[in-house]
Parts: C-alpha cells; sequence; structure tokens
C-alpha cells in the first residue's frame, strides 16, 4: 500500500532530482510539502502532479542557442 506523502529523498528519487533540490522547491514553495521535525513530508499528489508539469532547464546555454556545428555554449 502507497503511503499519501514522500520523503525528501523518496520524491527525489521519483522527480529525478538531487533532494537538496527538493528541499529547495519546498522552501521557496515551487513544491508544497510540511516541514516537520524530521524534513519535508510531500504529498505523493504534488509530486505527481509536479512531475507532470516540471522541466529540466539544465544543460541549456544561457541565451537559449545552440552553435551551428550542434554544440552547445
Amino acid at each position: 500500500m502507497q503511503r499519501d506523502v514522500l520523503t525528501v529523498l523518496e520524491a527525489a528519487s521519483t522527480l529525478n532530482l538531487h533532494p537538496e533540490t527538493v528541499k529547495r522547491f519546498c522552501r521557496i514553495g515551487k513544491l508544497k510539502g510540511e516541514k516537520v521535525s524530521v524534513g519535508w513530508l510531500i504529498p505523493r499528489t504534488e509530486v505527481e502532479s509536479f512531475a507532470s508539469t516540471y522541466q529540466e532547464t539544465r544543460g541549456r546555454p544561457a541565451n537559449g542557442r545552440a552553435h551551428r556545428n550542434g554544440g552547445l555554449g
């Protein structure tokens, strides 16, 4: 039986993100979670919703364009 809430580590694994990124997203309100004595608890539905809308932007050049030869930067 699945629990209704996930820990930071579980959410990070589900979202393929670093745990510190998940914590930061909780702190700034990008992910809705509850701070408890042992860390953050994040509703499973929140993680599922976030996963369906989150688009990772790592690795993109600052100007959003690639070089003519297909490389970045």
